[in-house]
């Protein structure tokens, strides 16, 4: 028997990805899931290089992030567990980013941890507060950055790869994302 909290927030997602250079393959790949105890995870992974081998990277972290957060144990653990692997592993100079939302949807209580990606931005009472990231990616540092924040209803959070960040300037999209504050998720991701 699994008893669950009651979900008070709702979460309404949208994601892109392109490809770099007119590649076939985008070496970014997501994770959105539910899970039995009433928290909806989010996880954005950007393998190192571009094309095949770097989907393959951050493909193989995201299946992994997928299977240890089934276990019971709590999500910092298992990102601790999973850093440690890739620290040991033999593939030498192969790196991926990750960017890990936890949303506790009975609570509204969000964490954010980052590993070596770009700047995520929450659009909270129509300002933008970027969340930088300080860490190497995920398997190089000890170090997993976690920040806890409470949401409110209508937060917008947004999570790029460098893949934005190195062609949009970080004011420019900051202006951007306040401007299209009403817009639905789709629209702002699309135009993004």
């Amino acid at each position: 028997i699994i008893i669950s909290p009651k979900k008070v927030y709702k979460v309404i997602y949208e994601y892109a990805t392109l490809s770099h250079n007119n590649c076939q393959i985008s070496g970014d790949n997501f994770l959105f899931k539910h899970t039995h105890d009433s928290n909806f995870i989010c996880a954005l992974s950007d393998g190192m290089g571009s094309g095949y081998s770097a989907y393959q990277l951050s493909q193989q972290t995201l299946k992994m992030v997928d299977k240890i957060t089934d276990c019971s144990i709590d999500f910092e653990t298992s990102l601790e567990i999973l850093n440690n692997f890739f620290k040991t592993k033999d593939a030498l100079d192969s790196y991926a980013t990750l960017d890990f939302v936890d949303i506790n949807l009975s609570t509204g209580k969000l964490n954010l941890y980052k590993m070596g990606s770009s700047t995520t931005f929450i659009l909270r009472d129509n300002k933008v507060v970027p969340i930088y990231n300080n860490n190497l990616p995920f398997g190089v540092s000890d170090l997993i950055i976690k920040e806890e924040y409470e949401l409110k209803n209508d937060d917008l959070i947004i999570l790029v790869s460098d893949g934005v960040t190195d062609y949009i300037n970080e004011e420019k999209l900051i202006n951007y994302i306040e401007k299209k504050k009403n817009e639905s998720p789709h629209k702002i991701v699309y135009d993004i």
